[in-house]
């Protein structure tokens, strides 16, 4: 599945990761789904839920995407771009078509380096 990553320092890039376990081994933990208003559904940024107790940097793109600017809350560390989808079990986790990454991309203004495998 491909998602876009955001550093908190440094280029977006692709990210091609072969499951949500790669997710989770990146973090190294447990990870959290964020929402924002300027994120519409079914978008949705995967964080690091411990980010801040591990001291993670803060990441400007991904707090102002999360409303920083209206409620004070920052996000650290590496974020995913990806969908929440909700189906009869819950809400899962998808990856991003070529055409939503090219679309958020143009949407943020995001350069995006090449493709990666696993995070």
């Amino acid at each position: 599945m491909k998602t876009i990553m955001i550093p908190p320092i440094g280029i977006a890039r692709i990210k091609e990761l072969s499951n949500i376990k790669a997710l989770n081994a990146h973090f190294g933990g447990s990870v959290e789904s964020v929402t924002s208003p300027r994120l519409p559904y079914p978008f949705c940024m995967i964080a690091d839920e411990e980010g801040r107790m591990k001291g993670l940097l803060r990441n400007n793109f991904a707090s102002w995407l999360y409303g920083v600017d209206n409620h004070g809350e920052i996000i650290v560390g590496d974020v995913f771009l990806m969908k929440s989808v909700r189906s009869s079990d819950g809400y899962n986790l998808v990856g991003l078509t070529e055409q939503e990454i090219h679309h958020l991309a143009g949407r943020f203004q995001l350069e995006l380096a090449s493709v990666t495998d696993d995070a």
